[in-house]
């Protein structure tokens, strides 16, 4: 058994490539060229022996170790891929390593329990060695060699032992699953499969029609030890005799489920009492579920319990989603939720009394909030606006041993854009229960696409009331903006700032000056007119407020994919509004560690967070300094005591940003010597 110890378990899907032994091989014709296309053709060679391949297995092949040394491949073409193949670990032949050892794996039966069938020869032996222990199949059907497939037909003879049987086929070929399937199907018309506690069908989903799987003729219609149910790409017929009452998960992708009404779909769930994880992924919904009225099943009472329920994952509807939350029971708060809502011409319309159905369905989020035990909280929170691809996902995970998950994603077609703001809406009270519970959380914001179009056709739907949606995240301490998101949220956080100390829009974004019709060359003009800039901005300025912080508990903030000079506008219409200078603006109420990883920005950019963040709140991971454009200058103001200014030159154009009312930081924190942005001893 030690030696067993060093081998990975079949679960954890270990690899190796068994090249082929030389004796094997086809003999040569010594006066051919051994790279001849079609390599050495014997017309009485044994069809189990010839590995039939397609590119799936060329890639394999090519991708293993000792590819370069494999006396296949040397002397036929795509000899590796024709005559070796690839075996699970526990599949590598100890027994040739020294006689102990041979003595020792084959007094083990637990070795031989773990089958992965590649050729007759070594499913027959591990039958024999394995003894009567229940038996674990793991079968890689994604070549459907001939060779891999009569191994199989092999190991469903001894189906009364299976316990665990997995098949995973990622071939895109249609009729290839459908062999792999069949095999099986066939053999469960013939065999009880008393044993069975654990069936997965993994396959690559494809336009071909999924394979048909009627039970109502096998041999076993109890299944009294089956516990895990996984299938994808299969059309299910009522009755199905694997959807056993001991059954404590249950996943379906790609499937045509048993039941075509929503009365079967409530009746197939209440005889489920044990259910774990529940997951429909893609499956047809039943069209009663979009009604206008809540569909009432005949023989089911609502809700259904399930009390063991600690996963569930829905891909449907908006109604069919909603409604099948409202008719089951299972433990709130500690339920991972995984949703993926898909809208109609109906859009956020639950039907008959909308209004009330709606606010049930908002009471269950608050109640799955509420439910949360004391001490729990979400420590990771993602936000993803999509606008080209048209969905929003909001993403929130716990830390705690359970893992609990929430995901909640809305996906919407172009043509309905005009119902995006009450999408919006609806998210916002869903998540803005869940976000209740946060705490010392981390957060990552990605905005893609473009808000005008869809503004146009649902005006309630901005950037603003996209952001107001994190506006309760007062825990928030860790803060990844990506891309597009940079750009809006980082002077959405200004905003709030200037709007919170009551500063009116004339004094928030600086004064910009365009010297378009100017000569270049009158120097005095330029100085004459910034000075008439500070004496104006000094007259108006009023005294300093406290900041009210968006995010007080914010320790760290990264911004990745994104350039500090660019302007935050689309249509740059105001090219020297750049992020940079809201980012130094926020650099003035709050410095929390920032970390720059694959970010754009000047060398005076860069000198200037150096100086105010310093070595020990500045982290650059990834980045790229460009050319002096834009120009940035950082300076005390002259006419009024105790004010920063930064200045951005933009071809023609110059703005200056002036330290704002509610900055909190002040002259103590700079050096006294900074009166210019060219003092290298500044930085």
């Amino acid at each position: 058994m030690e030696i067993l110890s060093y081998l990975p378990s079949v679960a954890e899907g270990a690899n190796v490539r068994i090249h082929t032994d030389p004796l094997p091989l086809p003999v040569l014709d010594e006066d051919a060229d051994n790279h001849e296309d079609d390599g050495p053709q014997n017309e009485g060679e044994d069809d189990d022996n010839m590995m039939d391949f397609n590119e799936y297995d060329l890639q394999r092949a090519r991708r293993s170790a000792d590819y370069g040394t494999c006396l296949a491949e040397l002397y036929f073409r795509n000899g590796c891929a024709r005559f070796c193949m690839s075996a699970r670990w526990n599949y590598l032949d100890v027994v040739r390593v020294c006689k102990h050892w041979k003595e020792t794996v084959y007094a083990c039966p637990q070795f031989w329990a773990n089958i992965t069938p590649h050729d007759r020869g070594s499913v027959s032996r591990s039958l024999t060695l394995s003894r009567n222990l229940p038996l674990d199949i793991i079968v890689d059907a994604s070549s459907g060699t001939k060779r891999s497939l009569m191994a199989f037909d092999l190991i469903l003879r001894a189906l009364h032992r299976i316990r665990d049987l997995e098949i995973r086929t990622y071939s895109t070929d249609s009729l290839s699953r459908a062999t792999w399937a069949k095999t099986l199907v066939d053999r469960l018309a013939e065999s009880p499969a008393p044993r069975l506690g654990s069936l997965r069908i993994n396959s690559r989903y494809t336009s071909a029609m999924q394979y048909p799987m009627l039970t109502t003729d096998w041999v076993e219609q109890e299944f009294p030890s089956l516990r895990v149910l996984q299938l994808s790409a299969i059309e299910m017929y009522s009755p199905c005799a694997l959807l056993a009452p001991t059954l404590t998960e249950l996943q379906l992708a790609d499937c045509i489920p048993p039941w075509e009404t929503a009365s079967a779909f409530f009746e197939t769930f209440s005889r489920l009492p044990q259910l774990e994880i529940l997951v429909l992924a893609r499956c047809p919904n039943p069209s009663d579920f979009d009604k206008e009225r809540p569909p009432v099943p005949s023989s089911t009472s609502l809700p259904i319990l399930l009390r063991y329920l600690t996963s569930i994952e829905l891909d449907g509807s908006f109604r069919f989603i909603n409604r099948v939350l409202s008719a089951f029971a299972f433990p709130l708060g500690a339920t991972s939720l995984k949703l993926s809502y898909t809208y109609d011409e109906r859009g956020v319309d639950l039907g008959h009394d909308s209004p009330a159905e709606l606010t049930r369905v908002y009471d269950k989020f608050a109640s799955y909030a509420r439910e949360m035990q004391p001490g729990m909280h979400f420590s990771h929170a993602s936000c993803d606006f999509d606008l080209d691809d048209n969905w929003i996902e909001i993403t929130l995970e716990r830390d705690d041993p359970t893992k609990v998950i929430v995901s909640l994603r809305h996906t919407w077609d172009e043509h309905l854009h005009r119902h995006v703001g009450d999408i919006l809406a609806f998210v916002r009270r869903t998540s803005g229960a869940l976000f209740s519970r946060t705490d010392d959380t981390a957060v990552e914001l990605d905005i893609t696409g473009d808000f005008e179009p869809i503004t146009a056709a649902s005006p309630t739907f901005t950037l603003e009331a996209c952001l107001e949606l994190l506006a309760g995240l007062n825990g928030l301490s860790w803060l990844r903006l990506s891309s597009e998101a940079a750009y809006a949220f980082i002077p959405w956080m200004i905003h709030r700032l200037h709007t919170t100390a009551n500063i009116p829009p004339a004094e928030q974004d600086g004064d910009t000056l365009d010297t378009a019709d100017t000569n270049p060359d009158d120097a005095l003009w330029m100085v004459h007119a910034r000075d008439d800039l500070q004496r104006r901005s000094a007259a108006k300025r009023q005294s300093k407020v406290d900041p009210t912080l968006p995010f007080p508990s914010l320790r760290t903030l990264a911004l990745s994919e994104c350039n500090l000079g660019e302007s935050i506008h689309e249509d740059d219409s105001r090219p020297e509004d750049i992020l940079f200078s809201y980012l130094w603006l926020y650099l003035h109420s709050q410095q929390p560690r920032l970390i720059l990883d694959t970010v754009e920005l000047t060398q005076r950019m860069l000198e200037e967070l150096r100086r105010k963040l310093g070595p020990e709140h500045l982290l650059e991971r990834d980045i790229v300094t460009e050319e002096d454009d834009p120009h940035i200058n950082v300076v005390h103001s002259s006419w009024s005591v105790g004010v920063e200014e930064l200045e951005v030159y933009v071809g023609s154009r110059m703005k200056i940003v002036r330290t704002p009312r509610w900055s909190v930081l002040g002259d103590e924190q700079e050096h006294s010597d900074s009166d210019g942005g060219d003092d290298d001893s500044d930085y």
